[in-house]
């Protein structure tokens, strides 16, 4: 079985689109004010993961 991935991304764009959109709109720039044990690079970063 083979999976047409054109035609799942048409019948998906919107999703997909959305989702990028909402990735993209994470400030992941560095903030060292606000580094943590877990987060050494700042929150941002680390959410964008």
């Amino acid at each position: 079985m083979s999976i047409d991935w054109e035609k799942e991304v048409s019948h998906r764009s919107d999703e997909l689109l959305n989702d990028l959109s909402e990735l993209l709109s994470i400030d992941s720039s560095r903030d060292v004010e606000h580094k943590t044990k877990d987060f050494p690079l700042g929150p941002g970063p680390a959410k964008a993961l």
